[in-house]
């Protein structure tokens, strides 16, 4: 049996953000021209989930937005949380993309100062 390289996962959490930025217009802007630097076909429409006083927990600290959006090649999801100051962001392709190019975005729009990456390659085994 040989592994059969499928594709890629990023995970980048982003902290010391700037707040004012964790909102949906926001996270479309940057959802869409994430999809441009890294060559990726958006599908569907952005969905959202505003996590607020009354939502699936009462802790300030876990309140925010997230984003959720297919791509043609898997998907792209964004979690905030406005008073950690903190935005993470998971992107699924079977299509290569530079993580860099990602994290750069990552700090234009959401003025983080500090980043944390891991990539993961996802394979399966040919039998």
């Amino acid at each position: 049996m040989s592994k059969i390289f499928y594709g890629i996962e990023a995970l980048i959490d982003a902290s010391d953000c700037d707040p004012s930025t964790m909102n949906r217009e926001n996270i479309g802007a940057f959802i869409e021209d994430l999809c441009d630097r890294i060559d990726m076909e958006p599908a569907l429409e952005t969905f959202y989930w505003d996590e607020e006083n009354g939502g699936a927990t009462d802790e300030p600290h876990l309140k925010g937005t997230s984003a959720f959006r297919f791509i043609e090649t898997s998907n792209i999801v964004i979690h905030t949380l406005t008073a950690l100051r903190v935005v993470f962001v998971n992107i699924f392709s079977c299509k290569m993309f530079e993580s860099e190019d990602v994290e750069q975005c990552i700090k234009e729009y959401f003025g983080a100062k500090k980043l944390s990456s891991q990539v993961v390659k996802r394979e399966y085994e040919d039998s």
